[in-house]
C-alpha cells in the first residue's frame, strides 16, 4: 500500500477532481451492448425477448425464444474527438480513430416441456458492456504549469516542506530528481523555475484502450405464455489500459527565453488495471395480454478483483548559468496492488405494445445509485493508514455521484421477413450537477428467414465532458479542457436457428 495512495492520488488528475472515485464510475457505467437487434431499437428490448442481448439486461426474455440459436457480433466504431484548453491561445485539435471489434457471441438451446411450462431455455456466450478506447489531445498557451502541482506536493497538509526523502516516487520524487523543482535555501522552500511566470505553451494526449466483456450462463422459462422468469451468472472480465504524455515549452527557448532557464518538460503516466467479478441478474416479464406486457429485473452488485499496475516518467531540460543546456531523464518504480470494488445495484423497469403482428414499440427505464460504489483497499492490510484512506476514497464517491436514470425507447416495424428498427435514448449524468451526460439515437435494418437471419445497426452518439490536465490547490480556477466526443457504431448480427 505504500505506493497505492500516490498511485491513486496521480490518477485523479484530469478526472474532474474525482480521485480514484472516477475509476469506481468507469467500471459501473456501462453501455449499450449485445446484437445489431438491440442496438438498432436503442437498447429497450427488455419486455419482449428472443434476442441474446436480453441475458444482460432481462433475463425473462430468453424464455421467448422457441428454437435454438447461434450469434456473432462484428463492430465497428468510428470516433471523432474534438478538444480545445479553455483560456489560452489554442485551437481545437480533432483525433479521428476506427476501430473493429466482435460485440457478441451467444449460443441458445431452447427446449419445450409438457404441460404449463412451455419453455425452459439455456443460453451462454459473451456480450461487450463497455468500451474503453478513446483518445484526444489539445494544445495551447495558457496561464500555469504542471511543475507547479509538483512544488505543492512538496508540502505536507500544513504547508510545511516536506524533506527530499519523503518525496512521493511517482511525481515530486521524479521533479526533484530531474530538476524541475528544487529547495530554495533562503525562502526555506520548495521552488521551480516558474515563479509568477504567466504563460506556458503546453500539450497533451490521452489515450486509453480496453474493454468489458460479460461472459453469461443464463436459463429461462416460459410458464403457460403469461409469466416469464430468467437468472444470469455474468462473469464480467475487464482489461483498462491508458497513457497520459504531457508536455511544456518555453517557445521563447533557451536561458533568456519567455521563461528564464526552463527549456521544455515531459509527464507520462502510464495505468493498466485489470479484473475479474461475478454477479447475478433475475428477471420476470409478465404478458396482460398478447399486445402488452411488463418486465423487471434486478441486478446484483458486481464483485471485482482488480490487479493495477502504474508507473510515471519525466523528462526536464533547462540552461544554465553556464548556458549549456542540462536534460534529466527518470522514470519511477512500477506500483502493483490487488484491491476489491463492488459496483452498484441495477433496477430496469420496461414496457412494450406489439401492434398486431406489425411490429412493436417498447420503452426501459434504469435505476443505478453510483454512490452504493464502494472500494475494498484493505484486503491485505489492516493498517491505520490503509484503513483511512479506504474511508476516504469511499467517501468521496459519496461526495461526488448520485442515483440516475436511464431512458431507452425503440421500435419495430414488421414487413414479411424483412424489419425496420429506430431507437433513441438519453443517459442520466452520475455527478451531482444533475446534467445530460449524453444521447443517442440509433437505425437498424433486419431479414428474416427459416434457419438464418442478420441484423445491421447504426448507432450515433453525442457526448461532452470537461477534462482538467492537473489540480492545484492554490488557484481557484484549473486548467480546463473542454472535450466534444461523437461515436458511430456500425453492427451486423448474424444468426444460425436449428
Amino acid at each position: 500500500m505504500k505506493y497505492l495512495l500516490s498511485a491513486l492520488l496521480t490518477l485523479c488528475c484530469g478526472i474532474l477532481g474525482a480521485q480514484n472515485a472516477a475509476d469506481a464510475l468507469r467500471y459501473s457505467f456501462l453501455e449499450l451492448g449485445g446484437t445489431a437487434r438491440t442496438i438498432g431499437l436503442g437498447g429497450a428490448i427488455g419486455a419482449f425477448g428472443g434476442d441474446f442481448s436480453v441475458v444482460s439486461v432481462n433475463p425473462a426474455g430468453l424464455a421467448t425464444y422457441r428454437s435454438s440459436e447461434l450469434t456473432f457480433t462484428p463492430t465497428l466504431v468510428f470516433s471523432n474527438n474534438t478538444s480545445r484548453l479553455l483560456n489560452s491561445d489554442g485551437r481545437d485539435t480533432t483525433v479521428n480513430r476506427t476501430r473493429f471489434n466482435f460485440n457478441n457471441l451467444g449460443l441458445v438451446i431452447a427446449t419445450r416441456p409438457v404441460g404449463k411450462m412451455k419453455t425452459f431455455n439455456f443460453a451462454l456466450g459473451f456480450n461487450r458492456l463497455a468500451s474503453f478506447n478513446r483518445e484526444f489531445s489539445y494544445s495551447g498557451k495558457s496561464a500555469g504549469s504542471y511543475v507547479d502541482r509538483f512544488v505543492e506536493l512538496s508540502t505536507d497538509f500544513d504547508r510545511n516542506p516536506l524533506s527530499a526523502g519523503d518525496l512521493d516516487p511517482f511525481e515530486a520524487g521524479l521533479a526533484l530528481e530531474t530538476g524541475a523543482i528544487f529547495f530554495d535555501s533562503v525562502a526555506g522552500n520548495w521552488a521551480n523555475d516558474f515563479g509568477g511566470q504567466p504563460d506556458v505553451q503546453k500539450s497533451q494526449r490521452i489515450r486509453a484502450r480496453g474493454a468489458l466483456n460479460e461472459l453469461v450462463f443464463a436459463l429461462g422459462g416460459n410458464y403457460n405464455n403469461k409469466l416469464q422468469f430468467g437468472a444470469t451468472l455474468g462473469v464480467p472480465i475487464l482489461r483498462y489500459s491508458e497513457r497520459r504524455t504531457y508536455e511544456e515549452e518555453d517557445t521563447g527557448g533557451g536561458k533568456d527565453g519567455d521563461i528564464p532557464f526552463f527549456n521544455d518538460m515531459r509527464f507520462v503516466e502510464d495505468l493498466t488495471t485489470t479484473g475479474v467479478g461475478i454477479n447475478l441478474k433475475l428477471g420476470l416479464i409478465y404478458r396482460f395480454s398478447q399486445a402488452f406486457r411488463l418486465g423487471l429485473a434486478a441486478h446484483t452488485p458486481t464483485a471485482y478483483s482488480m490487479d493495477d499496475t502504474f508507473f510515471t516518467e519525466m523528462e526536464y531540460s533547462f540552461t544554465g548559468d553556464n548556458a549549456q543546456e542540462e536534460r534529466e531523464f527518470r522514470t519511477s518504480p512500477t506500483a502493483a496492488f490487488e484491491y476489491g470494488l463492488r459496483t452498484p445495484w441495477r433496477i430496469i423497469t420496461s414496457a412494450g405494445f406489439l401492434i398486431k403482428r406489425r411490429g412493436f414499440i417498447s420503452a426501459e427505464v434504469e435505476w443505478i445509485d453510483y454512490t452504493a460504489a464502494n472500494f475494498n483497499l484493505t484486503r491485505n492490510s489492516d493498517a491505520t493508514e490503509d484503513v483511512l484512506f479506504e474511508e476516504q476514497v469511499n467517501q468521496s464517491i459519496d461526495d461526488l455521484y448520485q442515483s440516475a436514470l436511464n431512458v431507452r425507447l425503440g421500435g419495430e416495424l414488421a414487413l414479411k421477413d424483412y424489419r425496420i428498427r429506430l431507437g433513441t435514448g438519453f443517459t442520466g449524468n452520475p455527478n451531482q450537477n444533475g446534467e445530460l451526460l449524453y444521447s443517442y439515437y440509433t437505425a437498424g435494418f433486419g431479414y428474416r428467414s427459416k434457419g438464418f437471419f442478420i441484423d445491421l445497426a447504426y448507432r450515433l452518439l453525442f457526448q461532452e465532458e470537461d477534462f482538467v490536465p492537473y489540480l492545484l490547490e492554490s488557484v481557484e480556477e484549473q486548467q480546463l479542457v473542454n472535450n466534444d466526443f461523437v461515436n458511430h457504431k456500425i453492427m451486423m448480427t448474424l444468426g444460425f436457428r436449428f
